[in-house]
């Protein structure tokens, strides 16, 4: 749910962030106050909502809770080297194969 709130937010922001200019208070065009407007509203929201997660993943409701964003139990630390390791084995195929 936070990775799909995180993308219907930060999207649009980067997509707004494309048309922004630069403010000029005396000259500025009402789209361009609106631009700034928008993006500081995406990027709010997208803060909220990763203080959201952070607060259910603390309060145990989340997938893996707080071992989840803090590996510290050993089937936590295995779970973070099983991950490495995966990721080396792809790294490593990627390189052979582009060599």
């Amino acid at each position: 749910m936070a990775t799909l709130g995180l993308a219907l937010t930060v999207s649009p922001q980067l997509l707004i962030s494309l048309i922004m200019e630069p403010p000029d208070e005396e000259h500025a065009s009402t789209l361009t106050r609106a631009d700034f407007e928008a993006h500081e509203a995406a990027g709010l929201t997208a803060v909220v909502i990763v203080l959201i997660h952070w607060l259910w993943s603390l309060m145990g409701k989340a997938d893996g809770g707080l071992s989840h964003l803090f590996p510290w139990s050993g089937a936590a630390r295995s779970e973070v080297k099983a991950d490495r390791a995966a990721a080396c084995r792809v790294w490593c195929t990627a390189w052979d194969s582009w060599r």
